[in-house]
């Protein structure tokens, strides 16, 4: 039968330097086609005030998952935006990579999830979930969908015509959903995202 999932360890990760240099990301998926980069997921530490590297014509969704909190202030051409807050494991931030984007540390460093898509053609559904709660997988038509591990988890994988499926999940590492199916987060909390084309306007 086909596999349901795969596992994504941290021992996977690529690591790699920050655009601006001054940081590293471990980068866990990334899709490419022949116009670039359509989508990144990736995690990182912020050690440091300082500003984000500049992602043009790239949506960011950013996920706290440790740390005491951090402010992000953006600024585009033309507008400045309302600043975002982050104060506790499992808040989000969206914003575009275009903007000028300063992080301000509330107290010692954080971790954080990152999910980059192309703004014209992708669109990035972030949710952050604890135990219990139902997921429904669309993997059959998302360009990706996983759930991110913030801290250990366990899941039961279930689809028509197969027995349930109980995988435990290890913090920092990512299921990588290949099939449509219903899941059980039956204990510990994730990130849930799901990568999509944007429909055409027709």
């Amino acid at each position: 039968m086909p596999s349901l999932y795969r596992i994504i360890s941290p021992t996977q990760y690529k690591r790699m330097p920050w655009k601006n240099g001054l940081g590293e990301t471990l980068e866990i998926v990334r899709l490419e086609d022949a116009i670039g980069v359509r989508f990144r997921l990736s995690q990182a530490a912020v050690i440091e005030d300082g500003m984000f590297s500049f992602f043009d014509g790239l949506q960011r969704t950013l996920v706290m998952l440790s740390g005491n909190g951090m402010m992000l202030s953006h600024q585009s051409d033309r507008t400045c935006h309302p600043p975002h807050v982050l104060n506790c494991a499992l808040d989000q931030a969206s914003f575009s990579g275009g903007d000028k984007t300063y992080a301000a540390l509330t107290d010692g460093p954080i971790e954080d999830l990152n999910i980059m898509v192309r703004q014209v053609d992708t669109v990035a559904h972030v949710a952050t979930h604890s135990s219990p709660m139902m997921l429904k997988s669309e993997a059959d038509v998302a360009l990706f969908e996983g759930l991110y591990a913030q801290s250990d988890y366990q899941i039961v994988i279930n689809v028509a015509g197969r027995a349930p499926e109980v995988v435990s999940v290890l913090k920092d590492h990512t299921v990588h959903m290949l099939a449509a199916a219903e899941l059980t987060l039956v204990s510990g909390s994730g990130i849930w995202v799901t990568v999509t084309a944007t429909p055409r306007i027709r």
